[in-house]
């Protein structure tokens, strides 16, 4: 397979963020490239999300979502809250509920919290806008991760197709046999780190001052 196409596409500029949602005692956090700000007024934030993620049904009921921003050089943390969802991803990270109870990371450069105003379907995905109700800027000496900096770590390259279209029938090469491998992240589909499909937990809130040493994710740049 050629990798002209994905090459193409990851030259667009991208940051790496984590993305958090709650309803009642359930939360999660997801990795996502997928969002941007769309206007200044009101403040609003676009999330592109594939409706069978994991999270997808607590954004819905929940109607908030948080962005935390990563900084350069945490591709630990990209790894780990892009795996799929089994037990406790927050437990040996420091983090606080927000104003609509959606996580926010201690070790972010930045984060934003906001309330869902509208959905549009988007192909295989959900675009979400959110309206910025509060955010923090954590960090102000570092600077944020870019999408391309992550190079395979999701896999996403070999999920895009070798041409755009076919010259006679006018469909994109490879559409069909990428749409039974849609998967439940925030990328076109399923990626190897990236994947989040597993149940939800229930998660706990972590006490900062907490000395419970963070564990070392296999496939990390410090194991």
């Amino acid at each position: 397979m050629s990798d002209s196409v994905a090459a193409l596409f990851q030259r667009l500029t991208q940051g790496v963020y984590v993305v958090g949602v709650a309803h009642g005692e359930a939360r999660n956090v997801f990795t996502a490239a997928w969002v941007m700000q769309v206007s200044f007024d009101p403040l609003l934030l676009a999330l592109s999300i594939n409706p069978q993620h994991s999270s997808y049904g607590l954004l819905k009921q929940s109607r908030a979502f948080s962005v935390n921003v990563l900084k350069k050089g945490q591709m630990e943390l990209a790894a780990h809250f892009g795996r799929p969802a089994r037990g406790d991803k927050l437990a040996f990270t420091e983090w606080t509920a927000g104003r609509a109870g959606t996580p926010l990371l201690g070790e972010a450069l930045a984060w934003f919290e906001c309330q869902v105003v509208s959905e549009y379907p988007a192909g295989d995905h959900v675009l979400v806008l959110g309206e910025v109700i509060d955010g923090k800027l954590v960090d102000t000496k570092a600077e944020p991760m870019a999408y391309h900096d992550t190079g395979a770590m999701d896999g996403a390259s070999a999920l895009f197709p070798e041409h755009f279209g076919n010259a006679e029938t006018g469909a994109i090469d490879g559409a069909s046999a990428l749409s039974p491998r849609v998967s439940a992240m925030h990328h076109v589909a399923t990626p190897r780190f990236f994947k989040n499909q597993g149940a939800l937990q229930p998660t706990k809130r972590i006490n900062p001052t907490e000395t419970t040493p963070r564990r070392c994710f296999p496939g990390s740049p410090a194991c």
